[in-house]
């Protein structure tokens, strides 16, 4: 229902005239915020996807009880990469439109809020295990943004 609202209210919010339509149609389409909403797209979708794939990976048949430790990429810095990639696709919406829709920036810093707090949750979880709390490389991770958070 999540995703089915967004783009009710992005639509709603556009077609009531909160954004200039005929920039959307009519302007040119290689602009700077459309040039860095699809390039900060791109990213988030890639890490998102290498995120997911090297999660899928730590278990190697259903049956599999232990839950490994994600290694490489972003994993290598943070403990949820994937969330990452999520906000920076939705910052690149943000991007994209200008700024110029409040429900946008609503929806973006609810998905931000609710996946810095699932990140931080993440973390906790994985602090809990024997192998990371005596690992100093393990503990240093982020939990969301390098060096950050």
């Amino acid at each position: 229902m999540f995703y089915v609202f967004i783009v009710y209210s992005i639509t709603a919010e556009v077609w009531a005239g909160r954004m200039d339509k005929t920039e959307l149609v009519y302007g040119n389409i290689v602009n700077r915020n459309v040039i860095l909403g699809l390039l900060l797209y791109i990213v988030g979708s890639f890490e998102q996807h290498r995120a997911h794939k090297t999660l899928a990976s730590l278990r190697k048949k259903p049956a599999d009880t232990v839950y490994g430790i994600p290694k490489g990429g972003l994993f290598n810095y943070v403990w949820s990469p994937h969330y990452l990639g999520e906000i920076l696709i939705y910052i690149s919406f943000l991007v994209v439109s200008g700024g110029q829709l409040i429900s946008l920036w609503l929806i973006t810093t609810f998905v931000i809020i609710t996946l810095a707090n699932q990140a931080w949750s993440t973390k906790q979880w994985y602090l809990k295990r024997a192998d990371v709390r005596n690992n100093t490389q393990l503990k240093a991770r982020y939990a969301l943004v390098p060096y950050i958070f």
